[in-house]
């Protein structure tokens, strides 16, 4: 029940029917919806729950994974990803001049080509983290067969795994730990599903 309460108008009871109120973008239309999981397959506490507001979940790093043993709360529970170097200065982790600022050499990574352009990296987490697997299975499921087109991805990734799904297996290993889905598995399932 939920009593909203618009303007003049008093609050009143009013019951939530989950097939007309859609938890958009989410359980939207051709919408592969991401939950992120950190090292331990455990589903992030910030991340999104529900089976069906979940369609695959993928590693998307969780600072706080681990409770209770020495790798709770450290930056290889996270995923290492590249960062704008004017937020790492606004963060002041990277001076003006471009330098990592002591202290944090641990956590910022530098790389720069021979004529000087830099690229920075920084552990992060969050289903935006987990989004490139969940692509790269979607990619993987419509490049397998000349009949898929991107709108069906969505029900495929969803048909061929597990709810939530965990996308994370490379492709070339045919079996997934349990709980997993292996994405040859995933990507070779749509495709056969597709020729018959």
């Amino acid at each position: 029940m939920s009593s909203p309460d618009y303007g003049d108008t008093a609050p009143y009871p009013r019951e939530i029917d989950n097939d007309s109120c859609w938890d958009l973008p989410t359980e939207g239309p051709n919408v592969i919806s991401v939950s992120a999981v950190g090292p331990s397959g455990k589903k992030s506490d910030f991340s999104n729950y529900g089976t069906e507001q979940t369609a695959v979940a993928a590693p998307g790093g969780w600072f706080r994974d681990g409770f209770g043993t020495d790798t709770y709360r450290t930056d290889a529970n996270m995923i290492l990803s590249t960062y704008p170097k004017k937020v790492l200065q606004e963060e002041g982790s990277v001076d003006a001049d471009g330098n990592i600022v002591a202290g944090f050499e641990e956590t910022v990574f530098k790389a720069c080509k021979a004529n000087g352009e830099c690229g920075y990296c920084t552990y992060l987490q969050g289903t935006s983290m987990a989004a490139p697997h969940a692509s790269g299975v979607a990619a993987l499921i419509v490049s397998s067969t000349s009949t898929a087109r991107p709108p069906s991805a969505p029900a495929r990734s969803r048909a061929c795994s597990r709810t939530p799904t965990r996308a994370g297996t490379p492709s070339s290993t045919p079996t997934a730990p349990e709980g997993w889905t292996s994405t040859a598995s995933t990507v070779t399932a749509s495709s056969t599903r597709t020729r018959r």
